[in-house]
């Protein structure tokens, strides 16, 4: 299935409560997966089962679907991904970024992060390299409400010259879409001044967790 997040999130009213104000609640997190080049059927299918079954384990969060992102430019990525998630016992939206050919452009677009903003508190972004402690100590619905950003640290941030030292590890992380979106939209402003351009523009070097 293919859908914009926000469109898909009105075929689940049922499953949301509408505030004082008349105005639906947003989710509390919805799982996100972004791919490049899609994984193995089998790879796909055990990472999502393992991304539901944890999101959920002693949670009593409002879980939005799992979102599987790919760039526009390779909409054969969508098709594989769509085939792989077939007959899943849980909810799958897949859907492309406009203008986008990497995981890096992904992460990186506003238009991802204004689109979550505006159904979910937060996301869990999880990589197909993924693994998962087996017996861990907090269940990951502990962490979800607490945070805006939290993910593994890095060997690069043990070197102050290293361009990753402000950076970290996004693989497996949880983030806000609307605190993301107001960094964005900062850095850009500050690399179109920089670059005398009126249009917004990435940052030219680093990766996706890094701003």
């Amino acid at each position: 299935k293919s859908t914009n997040v926000r469109k898909h999130s009105q075929q689940l009213d049922d499953d949301r409560n509408v505030g004082v104000s008349g105005t639906m609640q947003l989710y509390n997190v919805i799982p996100v997966l972004v791919i490049e080049s899609g994984p193995s059927r089998a790879d796909m299918r055990i990472l999502l089962t393992e991304v539901y079954s944890r999101i959920r384990y002693k949670s009593n969060l409002l879980i939005g679907p799992i979102m599987i992102y790919y760039p526009d430019s390779k909409p054969e990525e969508g098709i594989k991904a769509t085939e792989q998630i077939q007959d899943l016992f849980f909810e799958v939206v897949v859907q492309p970024i406009h203008n986008t050919t990497t995981r890096r452009d992904i992460l990186l677009s506003t238009d991802l992060w204004r689109d979550l903003a505006s159904v979910t508190e937060k996301v869990f972004i999880v990589d197909i390299s993924a693994v998962f402690c087996s017996d861990p100590t907090y269940p990951l619905s502990w962490f979800i409400p607490q945070f805006d950003w939290i993910g593994a640290a890095w060997t690069f941030g043990e070197d102050p010259a290293s361009i990753h030292h402000l950076g970290g590890n996004g693989a497996v992380s949880i983030r806000s879409p609307k605190h993301v979106l107001q960094i964005l939209l900062l850095s850009q402003d500050t690399y179109s001044a920089q670059s005398n351009e009126s249009i917004s523009v990435q940052p030219p070097t680093g990766n996706e967790d890094m701003w």
